[in-house]
C-alpha cells in the first residue's frame, strides 16, 4: 500500500519529535514523489522500501531546519559560488575531484556530509 504525502511527513516528524520544515517549496516535490511511487513501482517491497527514504530524507530536514534556528548565525557567512564537476562516466570527473580536493584554496564535500548533512 503506498503512503500519502502526509503519513510520510507524520512519520518524520514522529521519528524527530520536529515539525518545522522551513520555508515553503518542498512540498509539491513530495506530492510528486509519492504520485510517482504507485505509477513507477510494481512491488511491494520496492514501494516500502522508497517510503522509508522519502521519510529519512524528510526527517533529515526536519533536523536541518532544526540546526539553522539554533545556530543561524553561524551558517550567515557568505558562500562563493561552487565548483562543480560534471562529465560522463569514466572521463575521469572522480580523479578531477580528488585533485581538486588537495587544493587548501577549495573546500571539498566530503563523504560524510553528503550521507548526513548534519553538524
Amino acid at each position: 500500500m503506498v503512503a500519502t504525502a502526509d503519513e510520510l511527513i507524520a512519520r518524520a516528524t514522529a521519528r524527530t519529535g520536529l515539525t518545522d520544515f522551513g520555508p515553503d517549496g518542498w512540498r509539491e516535490g513530495l506530492d510528486q514523489m509519492v504520485a510517482a511511487i504507485e505509477v513507477d513501482l510494481a512491488a511491494d517491497d520496492e514501494i516500502e522500501r522508497v517510503q522509508d527514504i522519502l521519510a529519512a530524507k524528510l526527517a533529515t530536514r526536519l533536523e536541518i531546519e532544526r540546526w539553522y534556528s539554533e545556530h543561524g548565525d553561524e551558517a550567515s557567512h557568505p558562500v562563493e559560488g561552487p565548483l562543480v564537476i560534471m562529465g560522463l562516466p569514466r572521463t575521469a570527473t572522480t580523479a578531477t575531484h580528488h585533485m581538486l580536493s588537495l587544493d587548501p584554496q577549495l573546500r571539498y564535500l566530503r563523504t560524510w556530509e553528503r550521507d548526513q548533512p548534519l553538524p
